[in-house]
């Protein structure tokens, strides 16, 4: 009666383990299931609470940790994000998921060094996953380094990865934008030196006080955005001095009073949104003597916008002059 009346206790605290043990494991799932529910209607917060209630169910699964530390990432807070994704790397020493959290931090809080370090443990783990890749194309091109941001490109690009195109996108939205050439117009020679008859330069200015339209065109390397391009009053035309790339507007010598002026600002600029090309416009016109003189050479044109993405210019290449061409 003793045995018989252990056996059925026996069975009762096991079936009770059991069902114990299935209600654990349906919370852990029914809770992943309603992070996963969450974010889609944009409820970050009850998301967010949920992932830590699966860690508390369960903090020994490594994706409950991820899932909680991209949330704690999402929501910008970037101490308790690296803490769930160092508690992986623990778990999972020779995953990739950790390592990757890690370079997600590390980028997100401006580490760039740190992200690189972090990214590339995470590929050495697992050369497959493909979002290494991209996050550290990313880093690199937050950096202005588009040498190792296009290698990044060329990898996924060789996987067939759509995020070849994501990168791609990415690279181009916060590189800063440059004038990559430019060309004159209407017979505006724009490489001829100081002392320039602009009579013999087009005989359309043999006549005192006549007026001709020169245009510049200007291929930059990127969208620009319309409004600010197409604002005369974010160009500048203006002679070149010592401190515009070394060159100097008559080769030093003081302008003569014959020389002939260029305002500053252009007439009008037009933008064709397909090709990233400016015509920039302006008047050129003879003194009334009709013995005007320029140094086309060294008339600079600048360019002060921005592009389609609010980024400011290279420094290094928003201006032109035919002495010293893009700078």
């Amino acid at each position: 009666m003793v045995s018989r009346l252990f056996t059925v206790s026996s069975v009762s605290v096991l079936f009770f383990f059991l069902l114990l043990t299935a209600v654990i494991r349906f919370l852990i799932f029914f809770r992943s299931a309603l992070v996963n529910i969450f974010p889609v209607d944009g409820n970050e917060s009850e998301a967010l609470s949920e992932y830590e209630a699966a860690v508390r169910l369960n903090s020994n699964s490594a994706e409950n940790r991820y899932s909680l530390g991209q949330s704690y990432l999402s929501s910008g807070q970037f101490s308790a994000a690296r803490e769930q994704f160092q508690a992986i790397v623990k778990l999972s020493p020779n995953g990739a998921s950790g390592y990757y959290g890690l370079g997600q931090v590390a980028r997100a809080s401006g580490d760039y060094p740190d992200a690189i370090a972090q990214l590339n443990k995470a590929i050495s783990m697992d050369k497959t996953f493909v979002n290494s890749y991209l996050e550290l194309g990313y880093t690199y091109a937050d950096m202005g380094n588009d040498q190792n941001a296009n290698e990044q490109l060329l990898i996924l690009t060789a996987k067939k990865s759509a995020s070849a195109t994501t990168l791609q996108n990415y690279m181009s939205e916060v590189s800063q934008p440059r004038i990559n050439f430019a060309l004159g117009l209407d017979g505006f020679n724009n490489y001829l030196g100081p002392k320039t008859k602009i009579a013999e330069m087009d005989a359309d200015l043999t006549e005192p006080n006549s007026t001709k339209l020169y245009s510049m065109n200007f291929v930059f390397s990127k969208n620009m955005d319309i409004s600010s391009i197409q604002n005369r009053y974010n160009w500048g035309i203006n002679r070149a001095s010592i401190t515009q790339n070394g060159g100097v507007y008559n080769g030093g010598f003081t302008v003569p009073k014959t020389e002939a002026n260029i305002l500053p600002i252009p007439v009008n600029v037009t933008y064709d949104t397909d090709k990233n090309t400016a015509i920039v416009r302006f008047r050129l016109t003879q003194n009334d003597t009709g013995n005007a003189t320029l140094d086309p050479a060294h008339i600079v044109f600048k360019f002060y916008g921005q592009d389609a993405y609010g980024k400011a210019m290279d420094k290094s290449a928003d201006e032109y002059s035919g002495f010293s061409n893009i700078a």
